[in-house]
């Protein structure tokens, strides 16, 4: 998966993808990469040709080349991006208000997780 991407994941997220492949937490829907021949993934993830689409279709609007994938579409047509650049990952998220502009950066995906993570528990609480 990733050698088709031309993307090696970092540890934390493809620990994630092994463990639980999708999260559905507090109204985000954090979205796993699945091979095109895994049906029952289907209907949770996104394909490595709808991650390839993608990646054409947001770079246009971020000027990212091919240096990414998307972790969650949300709601409002906005994207978070996990993304390979200057040797590091980072996440940011990406919105539309007339034009697109970037709403807010995270350090890894365990950071961007935690974030979802406690803000759930507060809604709960």
């Amino acid at each position: 998966m990733e050698d088709e991407l031309s993307f090696a994941f970092p540890s934390d997220y493809r620990s994630f993808i092994l463990t639980f492949g999708v999260l559905f937490l507090d109204g985000h829907i954090i979205r796993g990469i699945y091979e095109e021949d895994e049906q029952e993934l289907e209907s949770f993830g996104v394909s490595i040709l709808e991650t390839k689409r993608e990646r054409k279709k947001i770079g246009k609007f971020t000027g990212y080349p091919a240096d990414f994938i998307v972790l969650e579409a949300n709601s409002g047509g906005g994207y978070v991006l996990l993304i390979f650049r200057e040797g590091k990952y980072t996440l940011e998220n990406w919105e539309k208000d007339g034009d697109w502009y970037l709403l807010k950066e995270w350090n890894s995906f365990t950071d961007y997780l935690n974030e979802i993570v406690e803000n759930a528990e507060k809604s709960v609480l």
